[in-house]
């Protein structure tokens, strides 16, 4: 994968995001990732990838002088939303932002190194937006997940994992 490294373990954890379905063993198919329009989403739930921040980890009297050991953040933003009407629609939709994180977990728990592009990701955390009569069969509602991922970048040709 030529190009920025960033850009690449953002469109790699987009495709694992993409490839999850029923039939794989996950407990929905998901939509396609990145489309932030909600009314151009193809299919809940979707999810949109964001970098948050990156950091260097180097030490300062470090011994590996040829790679830089760097740290990110990104924010999976789930969007779902129920397929059939309930009496607490509020409430139900929290079972299925449920499943969606259980998948995520599940997802980066078996592809840790994230189709290469990473030493590994971490889970950090997840919030839910508040429910104002979002999560509905009309309005999804969203959750966000955070995870941190560990690489290591050449010096020479920053496009590159130096793993």
């Amino acid at each position: 994968m030529a190009g920025p490294i960033l850009s690449n373990i953002e469109a790699a954890m987009k495709t694992l995001i993409d490839g999850m379905t029923v039939a794989g063993g996950y407990n929905k198919t998901w939509g396609d990732s990145n489309e932030d329009d909600l009314a151009k989403k193809d299919a809940y739930p979707n999810a949109e990838i964001r970098l948050i921040d990156e950091e260097n980890q180097d030490e300062i009297d470090g011994g590996f002088s040829s790679a830089y050991a760097n740290r990110a953040t990104f924010e999976v933003t789930v969007h779902d939303k129920l397929t059939s009407v309930y009496d607490n629609p509020e409430y139900q939709i929290n079972v299925e932002l449920n499943k969606c994180l259980d998948d995520l977990k599940k997802l980066f728990g078996i592809n840790y190194h994230v189709s290469d592009t990473v030493n590994m990701i971490y889970y950090r955390g997840m919030v839910r937006d508040e429910p104002e009569k979002a999560g509905d069969i009309v309005v999804p509602r969203k959750m966000v997940t955070t995870w941190m991922v560990t690489y290591s970048q050449g010096r020479e040709d920053p496009t590159s994992n130096a793993n």
